[in-house]
């Protein structure tokens, strides 16, 4: 799951299990449409085609609807233009890996709930800065964090653009793929003990 899809989805506000069990990705960019690797203007919703009307008519009558079409015969991209007090108060923090930047009230209205009663889920406790996610990561790679660290690594581009074709992230680095796998779990890793 792209991180997109655990801490932006929401910003368009549409309350419906439908989208989140149709919904295959979510990215923040996407080079065939905007022709290049620039991310954080448009939200991509990449659906399944067997949606019903009714969401169909959701997310074509929201206010930041701006496009769709079909990258394959069974799935369609629907494009989302992010207004600019969004992109300041949500999106940029997100792109630099400052969750704890993103607005407050976004995060209260959004994530701010309890599943069963005793757990938070993993979006709450990575926007929060959760003390027991932070102590996950420090005994997970044994070592400590400083007070002001983010408790989870920055979104890549290459998970967060479709179609994207840029250098992947750990590829810029002359590093073994024993290393890479060992640096890429705490930039993947999404499950996280209770």
């Amino acid at each position: 799951m792209q991180k997109s899809q655990a801490i932006i989805v929401p910003i368009l506000n549409i309350r419906d299990m439908e989208l989140h069990s149709k919904l295959i990705c979510s990215y923040l960019g996407n080079e065939e449409y905007e022709g290049g690797d620039t991310w954080g203007d448009f939200l991509y919703l990449h659906m399944k085609n067997d949606v019903t009307t009714e969401l169909i008519t959701k997310l074509r009558t929201h206010n930041w609807y701006s496009n769709e079409y079909d990258p394959d015969e069974y799935t369609t991209m629907f494009i989302f233009k992010i207004d600019e007090r969004s992109k300041e108060e949500i999106i940029k923090p997100f792109l630099l890996g400052k969750y704890s930047e993103i607005s407050r009230k976004y995060v209260f209205d959004n994530f701010d709930f309890w599943l069963d009663g005793s757990k938070r889920p993993l979006n709450y406790k990575v926007l929060t800065k959760s003390p027991d996610l932070r102590r996950y990561w420090e005994d997970k790679l044994q070592v400590y964090l400083p007070p002001r660290a983010e408790v989870w690594s920055a979104p890549l581009k290459e998970n967060e653009i479709y179609g994207y074709s840029g250098v992947k992230f750990w590829d810029k680095f002359n590093l073994k793929e024993d290393q890479k796998q060992i640096l890429s779990t705490f930039a993947a890793e999404t499950v996280v003990p209770q």
